[in-house]
């Protein structure tokens, strides 16, 4: 499809780039956590990062580390891309609320896969506690 689409450059946000992938690339990487702390990951999602992350950071034209501890635990293991990394680290837009009210009661966006190391749980107990808070 890429070839088809006669695509300039392709922008993997999730840490694999497609196998037959030939124009140049950006891969960005949130953490290394199957390697670091490979006990909190299911293991066929250990097994996906470590056959494809490997590949991909060779592979990438850039890779794009969404902070300095993740650029460090790559170059840890993966000495070679340390030429072609840079940190972008993710941003958000913020509601003018004095304007735009987009929701009638607060809400958390939580962007991610679920799994016990990303601790949803501790994230819907602040938004109830926040909402007590509200109606108190």
């Amino acid at each position: 499809w890429a070839r088809k689409d006669s695509i300039e450059s392709f922008w993997a946000p999730r840490h694999h780039l497609p196998i037959l992938l030939r124009s140049p690339s950006v891969l960005s990487i949130h953490d290394l956590a199957w390697k670091i702390v490979p006990d909190t990951m299911p293991s066929p999602r250990r097994l996906q990062e470590s056959l494809l992350m490997p590949r991909s950071i060779a592979k990438a034209s850039k890779v794009a580390p969404v902070s300095f501890a993740t650029k460090q635990q790559i170059e840890e293991h993966w000495p070679q891309p340390a030429n072609k990394m840079e940190v972008v680290t993710p941003g958000c837009m913020t509601f003018n609320t004095a304007s735009e009210k987009p929701h009638s009661r607060p809400y958390i966006l939580i962007v991610g896969t679920i799994e016990p190391r990303k601790n949803h749980y501790l994230a819907l107990m602040y938004l109830v506690y926040i909402q007590k808070l509200i109606d108190s």
